[in-house]
């Protein structure tokens, strides 16, 4: 654990894809906490926004059976570097969309962007894991994390002194893009070898980790969503402090991963997802009492008991044997990423016709199923 937190800046490699991870929360972690300001501009019903948030999933899901042809033939570095082009680009849009079907076409630009960078960024950390002997999955999924925390304080920060939504993403995402172009030849490409060109569908040996994936990470994308919707309908809280049940989420989730590479090495990973998974579940209906540090509480729990489901799955997959490490990772990763997707659609339409407090009752159900599933594999 000391190790590869001490030691972690100390390769260049490293550095080089916890940025592609901080770049990618950072600037969706301060466009997220502003999207009730995006609804109101829009004029848009929850059922409206999940409608739009929708062709996120629909963005990823476009390229799901060619991830995997398409790092090889770009390569793990090349695939990130476009993956962030794309979403920066479709962030920025939505801010300027005149139009529900503008914003609706930007948001699927964003999903394209989204998912070709969190398969191809998690591709390097494999490779960088097998080439360097590290273990470092827990601890990119970290960065991640605690990007989501930046980016919502930052986000809060520009709401406090009324700073566009445009500018506020513009600074971020330029700032990012200069630290990646100059740690452009940092990115590790895997040196495994080529998959074949055929589509296949995911191999039955990680089905059970798909399924686990979809239903912890449909939880993960809903709170991300709209945690902060939530806090200002279920408290009454208004502006930067609706915003702190995300950062709350965010942060114990950083916490529970930069710390969690030690834990999976030590413990059964199935063990640390029963008991994290739980404690997530615990936190979940926390939320659903009637005071804001509930709230605050209830998502910071969830958070750190999400936290190590993703490195979990993802090293596993990536280890199982008769399949490559690449084809596992794609197929879990994309599984997962559809169900971190389809969280936040799913709540909207369940907020629109029962209210958002079932709609966290349903994903609380999701984790539940997580749980169970996680008896199965051994």
């Amino acid at each position: 654990m000391g190790t590869t937190i001490s030691n972690f800046w100390h390769l260049k490699e490293q550095r080089a894809v916890a940025t592609a991870f901080l770049a990618l929360a950072v600037s969706f972690g301060a466009w997220i906490t502003r999207l009730p300001e995006l609804q109101q501009c829009l004029e848009l019903s929850d059922g409206k926004l999940g409608t739009a948030l929708f062709c996120l999933p629909i963005g990823a899901v476009t390229l799901l059976p060619f991830y995997s042809r398409l790092i090889q033939r770009l390569t793990e570095r090349k695939a990130t570097q476009l993956g962030l082009l794309l979403l920066f680009s479709g962030l920025l849009l939505t801010t300027l969309a005149p139009t529900f079907p503008f914003f609706m076409a930007a948001l699927y630009i964003t999903g394209l962007g989204i998912g070709l960078t969190d398969v191809s960024m998690n591709a390097v950390a494999a490779a960088i894991e097998r080439q360097r002997a590290v273990q470092i999955m827990s601890a990119c999924h970290g960065f991640f994390s605690i990007g989501g925390v930046i980016g919502a304080l930052w986000s809060m920060l520009a709401i406090r002194f009324s700073l566009a939504l445009f500018t506020e993403l513009a600074v971020v995402m330029a700032l990012f893009a200069l630290m990646l172009f100059i740690q452009r030849g940092h990115l590790l490409n895997s040196l495994v070898e080529k998959e074949s060109k055929s589509f296949s569908w995911p191999p039955k040996a990680i089905i059970g980790l798909a399924i686990i994936g979809i239903c912890t990470l449909m939880a993960e994308g809903g709170i991300t969503d709209w945690s902060t919707i939530y806090m200002e309908r279920a408290y009454e809280t208004k502006g930067y402090l609706a915003g702190m049940g995300f950062a709350g989420f965010s942060f114990m989730m950083a916490m529970g991963r930069f710390f969690g590479d030690a834990f999976i090495l030590k413990y059964s990973g199935m063990k640390l997802i029963r008991f994290g998974v739980s404690l997530g579940v615990v936190g979940l209906l926390l939320i659903q009492l009637p005071y804001v540090a509930f709230g605050i509480l209830g998502f910071s729990l969830a958070g750190l008991g999400l936290s190590l489901v993703v490195p979990i799955i993802f090293g596993k997959a990536a280890k199982t044997k008769g399949i490559s490490s690449a084809k596992g990772l794609a197929s879990v990763a994309s599984a997962g990423y559809i169900g971190w997707l389809v969280g936040p659609v799913t709540i909207g339409y369940v907020s629109e016709w029962q209210g958002l407090n079932i709609s966290f009752a349903f994903i609380t159900g999701l984790c539940v199923v997580a749980i169970l599933m996680s008896f199965r594999i051994d």
